[in-house]
Parts: structure tokens; sequence; C-alpha cells
């Protein structure tokens, strides 16, 4: 990865560019929502989401950002641990900074919070084109998710991180 690449969490305030770049890489980054699905997240409905993500902040969810040369490459936004898992929703690099590191460091970023958190294991779904990294990255593949969130085909993922303690999962 290059080393001038920040992975960071996001605050209050970057919220704006935070979610310029989340809606373009939906619009980009995301072929299989159908593009309705990636118009609302882009047009219609900003200030709904812009609203949502600050609401994830607020409840101490991860949202993190890849910066490089003060400009956001790439977003992650999972949910905190609850029962020792941690979900993502979003991973997304900008075409231009794939295959640099990028995903890969966003998802360490994201194990390191959630274990220091308490959590023992990681979630999320994906489409086909990604399953390889993320086996790559210590994901198996758990079961397929037919007609999932907004509609698509979804292959759920899973990796161990630690190993589940109750204590920290029931506080």
């Amino acid at each position: 990865m290059d080393k001038r690449v920040i992975i960071e969490k996001v605050i209050e305030k970057d919220l704006d560019e935070f979610f310029k770049v989340f809606s373009g890489l939906i619009q980009s980054e995301m072929l299989e929502y159908s593009e309705r699905t990636r118009k609302y997240f882009y047009t219609n409905n900003r200030a709904i989401n812009k609203k949502v993500l600050k609401r994830k902040l607020g409840e101490g969810n991860i949202v993190l950002s890849a910066t490089l040369k003060k400009k956001i490459v790439g977003i992650l936004i999972a949910d905190r641990p609850f029962g020792g898992i941690s979900i993502c929703h979003w991973l997304a690099v900008d075409r231009q900074f794939q295959m640099m590191g990028i995903g890969r460091s966003l998802l360490l970023g994201w194990e390191k919070i959630s274990k220091d958190d308490g959590a023992h294991g990681l979630r999320l779904e994906t489409d086909k084109r990604n399953i390889d990294f993320y086996k790559k990255m210590g994901f198996s593949l758990i079961g397929l998710d037919k007609r999932g969130e907004f509609g698509t085909d979804n292959y759920v993922m899973k990796k161990l991180i630690q190993t589940p303690k109750e204590e920290n999962f029931l506080k």
C-alpha cells in the first residue's frame, strides 16, 4: 500500500466530504445495485442518508475513510459489535486506487477496532466479484442470501478474529 494513505475514523465535521465520496462510490462501484437504487443514494435522498451516517457515528459504529493527498479514496461502514459480531455494510475504493492495498487496510482497521471492542467475528456480504479478495483476507464463505439487501444476491462471509468470550459480548 502507498505509505501516504491514511486510514482513520470519520468524525462529524468530515461527514459532508465523506458522504460525497460515499455516494459517488455507490454510483461507480456498486454495480450490483440497480440504476434506480444507485440514484437513490446519489441524488434524491442526500439529506436523509447524511442523517443516517450521522446517527451511525453517534451510535459508535465504525465509519472509516482512506485518504491520499487529502482526498478520500476509500470508505468502510460497519456496525459496532453486537453479540461479538461486527457487520460491514459497505467497503468501496475508488477504481483509480484499487489494487494498492487500500481495501485491505480498511479491513484491517475495521478488524482492529472491532477486536479492541471485544468482537470475536466480522461478517459482510459481497457480490461474486469480490469473494476471492475477502478469502485472501481470511474470510470464509458461509452462504448465499438470494435477493437480499437492495434486491441483490449477496454472498455472506465471516472471519473469526479471536476466541469468543462471554464477558466481551455481554457488556
